[in-house]
C-alpha cells in the first residue's frame, strides 16, 4: 500500500493527491465566485429594470425613478470597481511603487472624511492616534484598506454612537523616525456585533453577516461584501494583518496591524 511506503514514488503519489485536492478547491472557488458575482449583479439590474417599469406605468414618478436608477448604477459601478481591485490583489498583479508617508497622517484624512458621513447617522467619530509613523507603503491600496474598515464601522454601529478609532506603535526598529517597528489601528463601533465564531467569515469575499446571526433586529445593511477582503488583501501586501473580535459592552472591534518597511519595501520581520 502507498500509505506505508516511505520511498520517492509514495512521496510523488502524495505530492499528486494534494494537487489534485488543491485544484478541486480552487475551482470550487470559482463557481462559488461566479454565483456570488452573478447574484450581486442581479440585484441592482433587477431593481433598475423595476424603475423603468414604473416611470413607463406612470410618467409622473419619472423623477423619482430617475433617481433611484443613478443610485443603483452607482452601486453597480462601485461593485465593479470593487471587484477589479480584489482580483488584482488576489492575482497578484497590483505592485505598486512605494513611497515613505506617515501613515498617521493617512488615517486622520481618512478619520476626517468619515466623520462627516457619519454626522447623517447622528454618529460621531474620535481618532487618538498621536505621534508619526512614517513607512514605506504603496498609498492607494493602505488608503482603501483603511477606509473600508473605518467605513464599515459607521455603516454598522448604532445610530448617535461614537466609532472610535485609536492608533499606536509598539516594537523596535530603525525604519521610523520613533524607533517603532509595528502600527495598531484598532477601530471600534457600537453596533449589535458579531459572534466570535464568525469573525473570520467577515473577511471572506461576498460575506455578509445576516441580521438573525447578528442577533439584529432589524435589516440588513446593503453593500457588496467586498470591502474587509479588499483590505485584509491590502494589508497581506505590506506584511500586515487584520482581524476582529466582539467589543466589551457592544459592539465590533476590528485590529489592524501593519509593519514598518525598510528601504527596499520588504516587512520588518516581527
Amino acid at each position: 500500500m502507498l500509505g506505508s511506503r516511505r520511498d520517492e514514488f509514495s512521496y510523488l503519489a502524495r505530492e499528486f493527491d494534494e494537487m489534485a485536492a488543491r485544484l478541486q478547491q480552487a475551482a470550487i472557488q470559482q463557481r462559488q465566485l461566479f454565483h456570488d458575482v452573478s447574484h450581486e449583479l442581479r440585484s441592482p439590474l433587477a431593481r433598475i429594470q423595476a424603475a423603468i417599469g414604473l416611470m413607463q406605468q406612470d410618467p409622473r414618478s419619472a423623477a423619482a425613478m430617475a433617481e433611484r436608477i443613478g443610485n443603483e448604477t452607482e452601486r453597480l459601478d462601485q461593485f465593479i470597481e470593487e471587484l477589479l481591485t480584489l482580483h488584482k490583489l488576489e492575482a497578484g498583479a497590483t505592485n505598486p511603487a512605494r513611497e515613505p508617508m506617515d501613515v498617521m497622517e493617512l488615517l486622520a484624512d481618512i478619520v476626517q472624511d468619515a466623520a462627516f458621513e457619519a454626522k447623517a447617522r447622528g454618529c460621531i467619530v474620535t481618532l487618538d492616534a498621536p505621534g508619526s509613523f512614517v513607512a514605506e507603503v504603496a498609498g492607494e491600496p493602505l488608503y482603501r484598506a483603511f477606509e473600508n474598515v473605518v467605513r464599515n464601522a459607521i455603516k454598522y454601529t448604532a445610530p448617535n454612537t461614537t466609532v472610535e478609532v485609536c492608533a499606536h506603535t509598539f516594537g523596535a526598529s530603525q525604519a521610523t523616525d520613533d524607533g517603532a517597528a509595528w502600527l495598531e489601528i484598532r477601530v471600534s463601533d457600537r453596533g449589535r456585533g458579531v459572534p466570535v465564531a464568525l469573525c473570520e467569515e467577515i473577511f471572506e469575499p461576498f460575506r455578509r453577516i445576516e441580521p438573525q446571526q447578528r442577533d439584529a433586529v432589524t435589516q440588513t445593511v446593503p453593500g457588496s461584501g467586498l470591502g474587509l477582503a479588499i483590505a485584509r488583501r491590502a494589508l497581506a501586501l505590506h506584511g500586515g494583518d487584520i482581524c476582529a473580535m466582539p467589543r466589551e459592552g457592544g459592539g465590533l472591534a476590528v485590529i489592524v496591524r501593519l509593519p514598518a518597511m525598510t528601504t527596499n519595501g520588504m516587512p520588518m520581520s516581527k
